[in-house]
């Protein structure tokens, strides 16, 4: 019998049940931003909702084959689950007769669609300009571009105001929602009536509408360098220079209009700004008797792009209808190929210096411009920096931007390139110069090159990661970004991919070690833990905890976690949980516990906040750049044992750690509960799973404050050993109740948290745990000092497992 497949990409929903729904197949849409599956789509910038309504038909088309047709809910809002399941009943109950059929909530908004036939890859592009907002825009466009008989219901539905998928408040604009539908069904009318419907999809014009800025403009061409997926662009005429050098078959049509960000100009709406280029770029090819029509694809961001991991390039391949199911290449590393230089022999080699990127913390800080250019010409260059001339600045040449051409001339007697993340460093790349990008406040990875004899990228020596924020530090409020690497540490990392004129004597530049142990020295020397976010008596501070606690339920634990020894000593309570310790191996523990399967809701967004604040700690988001910066020096601790390869960290919060396990070299990734992942893959950026990745093998798996909160000890740390490849090594920290801060503090002792620590340890017990799993002890450190609570235990697994 055949199904009806659905496809859902709002978080949270795995079935859409109901009598009628029975034989349904329901697939789960993500937009993922660090993988690609048939399941995961491509977390882009670009691309609007209507995209990825295209995009889930597709895979619907291509892994549900015998199905008798589809319904694809609206991936533009996050519905309550009872909405979804009765718009996607509307439409199975009126399906019938109908090619397609638009089901909208009782606001009108489109809330899910029915399609009875497949579509081809081909198609993806032109039914990419649905709205999924507008019904009547959307039927309009399905019988234009398809000919289907499409019909329009509504249901008693809501579907709210909430996006699903990150979606900016300026994709919800009705006006600039419909453009490229109504658009599109213009262009299809004549070539419908000369070439049929399926012609007509192939003859129809492709036109990308990414008026600003320069370096996404660069990217979206080296994309259609890899595959032509758009026959047109409509640019601001400051641009067309980059179309016309980098992918000079795309038909450009050039608008004078005022780039925002500059001169204090912003717009309020800036797919409304888009909306109103297209209309004066179509009037200038009238005026000149040319046509402007096709399908238009709005492509400024409607989406965050510091949460993916995506480079633009792929951003923007995606938007206009690239198969991304898998990672593609699509910057071929033959495209950049470092050429020969014409620098006259015995001379000293010119090196372009660009600091400012578009925006204040975008722009490398001034107080190190100077050092960097003087430290350029010891290292036996010629700094040109490129911008107006700077008094401030000696020691250096000024040339200023004025065209591409002219600086494709400048390039060609340049021996590299230091640039922040904009146009000038990508563009060298492009044309074979070495280059050393730098970072500050803004993602690496949406724009970054693999690391290679013609490419370098530096950030994060200081202690921040990428905020997000244009203008405004949100350290100390400032305009200057501290994320910049030091202008010594640039220098060496030039010197590495551009060695200096052979009569100069490089300048001693230090080791990688030498580099970790000058960060670890720096953060601790500039990066005090943040204060308590308030202070609070005794008393008070434990009511809170207790409230916190009391919204979950409790379980009894009637024997020691460890030995089964049911007997026990009580020692009192905190938090309104008493706490024991086992007569025969002296573990402490809780002897009433928060019920395991409400664990997810104690380590909820409330435990990094409230339960933090409660504790009388800052709460995570006040200390992330604390936790960030003290990561290196775990990071250096790691190094010292394990010097590379996979990492795993086990509980890894807001992903710190794993962030600087990834800057130093390490292939990592963190493992948390679900709220407490989400968080950090936008606070870090990194990948996070919440539960063990079946197959994997680590070299590294570090657990800080973590084995504490296990509530099956002996178990979990056996999974994490078979994860362990063989020769890997286990680093745990914790606290241990055997120490002399403990035995005069007992109960009082800060760690004692019975809530989330259920398990209270002597060290030799951590020792017995790690040893029965298969581990070899390695060595015991004691961060501060013997006498207090804190211990850092490694162990490592036998090579000879490899062997077997």
């Amino acid at each position: 019998m055949k199904q009806i497949a659905i496809g859902i990409a709002a978080p949270g929903f795995t079935a859409v049940a109901g009598p009628v729904l029975r034989d349904a197949r329901c697939i789960n849409f993500r937009l993922a931003p660090h993988r690609l599956s048939p399941v995961d789509m491509l977390d882009s910038v670009f691309a609007s909702p209507g995209r990825y309504t295209a995009e889930m038909l597709r895979r619907l088309v291509r892994h549900e084959r015998s199905s008798e047709g589809y319904i694809v809910v609206n991936p533009r809002f996050a519905p309550q689950l009872h909405a979804v399941a009765n718009a996607v009943q509307v439409a199975n109950a009126h399906r019938a007769g109908a090619d397609a059929l638009l089901v909208h909530d009782r606001h009108g908004r489109v809330a899910a669609t029915y399609f009875r036939h497949g579509i081809e890859d081909a198609d993806v592009p032109t039914l990419s300009a649905l709205s999924a907002l507008d019904a009547s825009a959307d039927r309009a466009l399905l019988e234009a571009a398809f000919g289907w008989k499409t019909g329009v219901v509504g249901c008693d539905a809501d579907f709210g105001g909430v996006d699903a998928n990150g979606f900016l408040l300026g994709s919800f604009d009705p006006v600039s929602a419909a453009f490229p539908a109504a658009m599109a069904v213009e262009a299809l009318g004549e070539l419908v009536r000369a070439h049929g419907h399926k012609e007509a999809r192939r003859r129809v014009r492709q036109v990308a509408v990414l008026p600003f800025h320069a370096g996404d403009i660069l990217f979206l061409c080296q994309a259609l360098q890899a595959e032509p997926l758009a026959s047109a662009i409509v640019v601001l005429r400051d641009y067309a220079d980059i179309v016309r050098d980098v992918a000079p078959w795309l038909e450009v049509f050039e608008v004078d209009a005022p780039a925002p960000g500059r001169d204090g100009y912003q717009p309020s709406n800036e797919l409304l700004l888009l909306v109103d280029m297209v209309k004066k770029a179509r009037a200038q090819a009238a005026r000149k008797g040319a046509r402007l029509e096709g399908v238009f694809h709005l492509m400024r961001p409607l989406r965050d792009y510091a949460r993916t991991s995506y480079h633009l390039r792929q951003a923007a391949w995606f938007a206009l209808g690239g198969d991304a199911e898998q990672d593609a290449d699509i910057w071929p590393q033959w495209r950049a190929q470092p050429r020969q230089l014409r620098c006259t022999p015995g001379r000293r080699e010119r090196v372009i210096v660009h600091f400012d990127g578009g925006w204040s913390l975008k722009s490398f800080p001034y107080a190190h411009r100077q050092p960097l250019v003087s430290l350029l010409r010891d290292a036996g260059f010629r700094p040109t920096v490129l911008g107006k001339p700077d008094p401030r600045l000696v020691g250096c040449d000024f040339v200023p931007f004025t065209t591409v051409g002219k600086f494709r001339k400048l390039l060609e007697d340049s021996a590299a390139v230091v640039g922040v993340d904009s146009f000038p460093a990508h563009y060298a790349v492009h044309q074979g110069v070495p280059t050393l990008h730098l970072f500050g406040s803004t993602h690496p990875r949406n724009s970054e090159y693999p690391a290679s004899s013609l490419t370098a990228t530096l950030h994060h020596i200081q202690p921040c990661v990428p905020c997000g924020h244009p203008t405004t530090c949100k350290l100390d409020q400032s305009d200057t970004c501290r994320a910049f690497s030091s202008p010594h540490d640039i220098v060496a990392a030039l010197l590495r991919i551009c060695p200096p004129p052979s009569r100069v004597k490089a300048p001693v530049v230090s080791s990688p070690a030498e580099e970790l142990s000058a960060a670890v020295a720096y953060a601790q020397a500039h990066v005090p833990f943040p204060p308590a976010p308030r202070s609070l008596e005794p008393g008070t501070r434990a009511e809170l905890v207790r409230s916190l606690r009391e919204r979950l339920r409790t379980e009894p634990v009637d024997r020691c976690p460890l030995c089964a020894t049911r007997e026990r000593d009580t020692l009192g309570s905190k938090h309104g949980l008493p706490i024991a310790e086992c007569k025969q191996c002296g573990l402490w523990y809780a002897s009433e516990r928060i019920h395991e399967e409400d664990v997810p809701r104690l380590y909820d967004g409330s435990y990094w906040t409230r339960m933090m604040d409660a504790h009388g700690y800052p709460t995570a988001p006040e200390r992330y750049a604390f936790d960030y910066a003290h990561a290196l020096e775990r990071v250096a601790f790691c190094r010292s044992y394990v010097p590379g390869g996979k990492a795993l960290d086990v509980g890894c919060g807001y992903g710190a750690l794993v962030r600087r396990l990834s800057e130093y070299g390490y292939d990592a990734i963190g493992w948390d509960m679900p709220d407490t992942a989400r968080q950090a893959r936008r606070s870090s950026g990194v990948r996070v799973v919440t539960s063990l990745p079946e197959g994997s093998q680590f070299e590294l798996i570090t657990g800080f404050d973590v084995v504490e909160h296990f509530y099956h000890p002996r178990e979990q740390l056996e999974r994490l050993v078979e994860a362990l490849a063989p020769g890997g090594a286990l680093i745990l920290e914790t606290f241990r109740t055997d120490c002399a801060d403990v035995q005069a503090q007992r109960l009082e002792h800060e760690d004692i948290k019975p809530v989330e620590h259920l398990h209270m340890y002597r060290e030799a017990h951590v020792r017995q745990l790690v040893e029965a799993a298969g581990l070899q002890v390695e060595t015991v450190h004691y961060p501060e000092g013997e006498s207090r609570a804190r211990f850092r235990l490694v162990a490592r697994k036998s090579n000879e497992e490899s062997k077997r």
